[in-house]
This record gives structure tokens, C-alpha cells and sequence, in this order.
């Protein structure tokens, strides 16, 4: 079943950073029982911030920051067995920059996230191996270095891993046998520059009367036709690229994917305008004057490692200043475009796919600039692969049994949101247009950026 659950059950299974030959990657857990208060400035609940140490029942002391009695800022804190943790805290967990002790002099150096290693990390066994790469709720994720220990001579071989959900997600269970795959490792004697992620909700706007049209046939193009000229405008301050889309209706969904994609159902879209491109990391920084962690930077890659919540950030505030009501699509809209109205099933566009997408066997372990493979038949490029796609709704893997004919946007409620496309580490054959998952709409990954849609756009004159 696709819902994210799923998928870090399997990542607990495949991923964690288990030291080869021993099983010491596991933190130790503070207990809750204090047993005494130590030094000058005992802080108590509801004093604010101070400074000061605790004892705990079994043998844990605390010494650091504290905010109305719970331990926040920096602090250090050992246990009995030697483990010991030195770095960030807040309301009372690991949460920040750290680093984490373990006995066996096993070291993990990096970002933590509600007492987890979440971001990006250092792991260094104490056999001198090393791995450096992103991290999600404990775990390894994403694309990230392994160096072997030194070898007689003081060299050291590096692999080029890849872990976590978007590994497990390549491979659809449509088309996955009894066991999943373990991720794949890449052994290379150059590795790619790279760089590690951070982590942002759309507030979608709403529609007047006179802002839409009713959804109309789109225009006449046979199944073998080429390409539509898309019309085209651009935003002078980011150079965001929208084309606009015909309303239409057409047929959601697969009868041969998962349960998640059924039934295939008739739906009909109002015409859009939708971005080209998915949004890049200059356009992300030129709005919100940050850009999170990636695991390449260039002005001209596509953002990832963003939330839906910060998307939403995103869109409010280019929406403040531009004049235009930027949102995510919908899936409808999303599947709609990636289709070509409904003409191209099987990927975003026609032809091989990797003729049009960035997918695992063409990518080189690596995202690209927009725009270089092929557009589909409305001139929009990458819905297929490089990043997955960020989209409006709330997950409910039951929708399309009930799901209105005209202009759906999703069930009502629902803990995650839905993202699409397949990204550059999925296989070509499993990056289907119709394939849907879902995530916690606080949390970010590496491989999942966005592109905006609007109703409309200002004068083209």
C-alpha cells in the first residue's frame, strides 16, 4: 500500500546506520524519573530560562540550558554505559546541532529533530568507516557518501549510497516481488560534489465565479499529434514561467495500478495556467529570502527538501506581492496537465520516457536543471522524474471512489497530502502518471519540490 506508513516501516527495516558487523546505532533513551537537582541555579517549572544539572533515577546527568524546567539550548548529558551527547535541546529533547556518543566510540555528528537524527549528519564507526548524508526521523535517507575504513596502504574506497523512501517508491508494488529490494550502492572513484537538505503548507485560494469558466472539450488533437504552442507568461520578479492549460475532461486514474488509483472515473478541470518548471532554488531564496539544505545547490536546480506546510509559506507570501493567487494543483489538474488532457497515459508526455524525465536510468545519481528533456503536449517539462511533486489535496486512498466529476480538490480531512510524478531515482517503468503517495505535510524530503498553478494571470498585453 502506498500511504508513507508503509514506506518508513520499510525503512526501518532497510535503512539506519547499523555498524557493519555489530548492532551499536541505537541511542540510548534518557529516562523521565529525576532523581536530584545538582549546582548553582536549580531551575524550576515556570522560572524561564536558566542554567543548571539534573540527576536521573538511572544514572543520567544532565548539565546545561534549561527553560521552565525542561532542558532547552545547549546542554551535555552522559549515562552510565560512557554514551554521552553534547549539543542542541528543545522542550526537553535533542533537537538542533549535536553530537551523540555511543560506548563502543561509534559517532554521529549532525542535525537532530525531536530527539532523532533528522537533516544532515556525519556517522563515523569506530573501525574509522564514515557515511555523511541525509537523515529522517533516525534514519538514513536519500543520496549519501560511505567511506570504507582505510585499507593497508591508508587509502579509502567511497560508495555512493542511496536509502530511504524514495528507493522503496522506484520500485511500485505493482511491480515489486515478496521482498523489497535493499537500496542501491554505486561504487565510484569520483564522486559528484555534494551538498546536504533542510526542510516549509499551501494555503490554497479560492475561486469567484468570474475568475473561472466551465470546463470545456479540449481542443481537437489526435493520439499521435504533436505538441500544442502553449501560451505563455512570465512573472517579471522571478521569472516564474506559466502556461496556460484548456479545461476539459478526461479519465483519472488506472484500472491496472494500485487501489489507491481506482476506479478510473471522468473528470473535469476549468482552464489553468500551471509553471512550466518546477520552482528552483533562485526563485525559492528571490521569495522567501532562505533556501533550505539540498543535496545539490545551483541556482538553476529545482528546490526540494520542502514541506507542504513551507510551500504554503511560499505561496503566501509571492502572493502578497505579485498580485496573483499562486497555489499547488490539484490532482486533477496535476493529472489533467501531466497527460496532455488525457491523451498519455503511461508517462508525462510522449515517447520513451527517458526521452522526457530525469529517471534512475539516465540521471547520473543526480537532479538537473528544468527543462532538459522533452515537454509534454502542453509544454510542461519534468512532471515525470527529476523531483517528485508537491500537490494541493489531502490524502484519502478511497477518493477516487467518491470524488465529484467537476473540479475536485480532495476529501475534506486528512492527516497528509499528496505528492506525485516520481523523482530521479525512481525507475522509468514505475513513474506512472497515475501513481499517487502521500506524507505528513510537515515533513520534507530531498527529492520533492513543487510547481505553482493560478486561475489566471495579469495582462498579457
Amino acid at each position: 500500500m502506498p500511504a508513507i506508513g508503509f514506506l518508513l516501516m520499510a525503512m526501518m527495516v532497510l535503512g539506519g546506520c547499523t555498524t557493519p558487523g555489530s548492532g551499536t546505532d541505537v541511542l540510548s533513551q534518557p529516562v523521565a524519573n529525576m532523581k536530584s537537582w545538582f549546582v548553582n541555579e536549580a531551575p524550576q517549572t515556570g522560572v524561564g530560562e536558566s542554567r543548571g544539572a539534573k540527576a536521573y533515577e538511572d544514572g543520567v546527568h544532565y548539565e546545561g540550558g534549561f527553560k521552565d524546567g525542561k532542558r532547552h539550548g545547549r546542554g551535555i548529558q552522559t549515562w552510565p554505559d560512557g554514551a554521552r551527547y553534547e549539543g542542541e535541546y528543545q522542550n526537553d529533547k535533542r533537537h538542533g546541532q549535536g553530537v551523540f556518543t555511543w560506548p563502543t566510540m561509534a559517532r554521529y555528528e549532525g542535525g537532530f529533530v525531536e530527539g532523532k537524527r533528522h537533516g544532515h549528519g556525519v556517522y563515523t564507526w569506530p573501525n574509522g568507516a564514515r557515511y555523511e548524508g541525509g537523515y529522517v526521523d533516525g534514519q538514513r535517507d536519500g543520496a549519501g557518501t560511505f567511506s570504507h575504513p582505510p585499507d593497508e596502504m591508508g587509502r579509502i574506497r567511497q560508495e555512493r549510497q542511496t536509502w530511504g523512501m524514495d528507493q522503496l517508491i522506484a520500485s511500485s508494488p505493482v511491480e515489486r516481488g515478496p521482498e523489497v529490494p535493499l537500496p542501491k550502492v554505486e561504487a565510484q572513484s569520483v564522486l559528484p560534489q555534494t551538498k546536504p537538505t533542510q526542510m516549509v503548507m499551501p494555503i490554497r485560494e479560492g475561486r469567484s465565479d468570474h475568475e473561472s469558466m466551465m470546463a470545456a472539450p479540449i481542443p481537437p488533437m489526435a493520439a499521435d499529434s504533436g505538441r500544442m504552442q502553449p501560451r505563455l507568461w512570465s512573472d517579471p520578479e522571478t521569472g516564474i514561467t506559466m502556461a496556460q492549460i484548456p479545461g476539459g475532461c478526461f479519465s483519472m486514474g488506472s484500472e491496472t495500478g494500485e487501489e489507491n488509483e481506482k476506479p478510473v472515473h471522468e473528470v473535469c478541470v476549468d482552464p489553468f495556467w500551471m509553471g512550466i518548471h518546477e520552482i528552483t532554488q533562485k526563485q525559492w531564496r528571490l521569495v522567501m529570502n532562505w533556501l533550505p539544505e539540498q543535496s545539490v545547490r545551483g541556482d538553476d536546480l529545482p528546490v526540494g527538501n520542502v514541506s507542504w506546510a513551507d510551500v504554503g509559506q511560499f505561496f503566501q507570501t509571492i502572493n502578497r506581492r505579485s498580485g496573483i493567487a499562486f497555489s499547488l494543483p490539484t490532482e486533477a489538474q496535476w493529472e489533467f496537465a501531466c497527460t496532455g488532457g488525457g491523451l498519455d497515459k503511461r508517462h508525462c508526455g510522449q515517447g520513451v520516457v527517458t526521452d522526457l524525465a530525469w529517471v534512475e536510468e539516465n540521471a547520473d545519481n543526480r537532479v538537473h536543471p528544468p527543462g532538459g528533456r522533452a515537454p509534454n503536449r502542453f509544454g510542461i517539462y519534468d512532471m515525470t522524474g527529476n523531483l517528485w511533486e508537491w500537490v494541493a489535496d489531502a490524502y484519502d486512498a478511497n477518493f477516487y471512489r467518491y470524488s465529484p466529476r467537476d473540479n475536485p480538490d480532495g476529501p475534506v480531512a486528512g492527516a497528509s497530502r499528496v505528492f506525485r510524478g516520481g523523482g530521479w531515482l525512481s525507475k522509468g517503468a514505475s513513474a506512472r502518471a497515475s501513481l499517487r503517495y502521500d506524507m505528513d505535510p510537515k515533513r520534507s524530503y530531498h527529492l520533492l519540490g513543487f510547481r505553482p498553478v493560478a486561475v489566471r494571470v495579469l495582462d498579457l498585453r
